[in-house]
């Protein structure tokens, strides 16, 4: 399985960052269950802030980022997806369930 980066061609991204570290650059995606409405998030941190006292307050982000399908026409290839942002992770809609 490949992760999909968004908007960049990944024979120039390969190029870029070189053949040995491709392998740390693009992480394999987290599988989970096509027929749940979307990919599941628990205890993300999202964005930060400093209060009047110097104290850090973090935000904790938890619900469900929508699956979407993304597609190349041309190879006849598609894969429904979420793109989890504030841990630039992919989630493919790919698990079966065990009987």
């Amino acid at each position: 399985m490949v992760a999909f980066a968004p908007k960049h061609d990944p024979q120039n991204y390969r190029r870029k960052i070189g053949p040995n570290n491709c392998g740390t650059a693009i992480r394999e995606p987290e599988h989970w269950y096509p027929d749940e409405e979307g990919a599941p998030f628990t205890h993300h941190t999202g964005g930060y802030w400093y209060d009047d006292k110097g104290q850090m307050n973090v935000e904790v982000l938890e619900g469900t980022k929508p699956y979407e399908t993304f597609s190349d026409d041309t190879m006849g290839l598609s894969v429904r997806a979420a793109f989890l942002r504030n841990v630039n992770f992919w989630v493919v809609a790919d698990r079966l369930r065990s009987q």
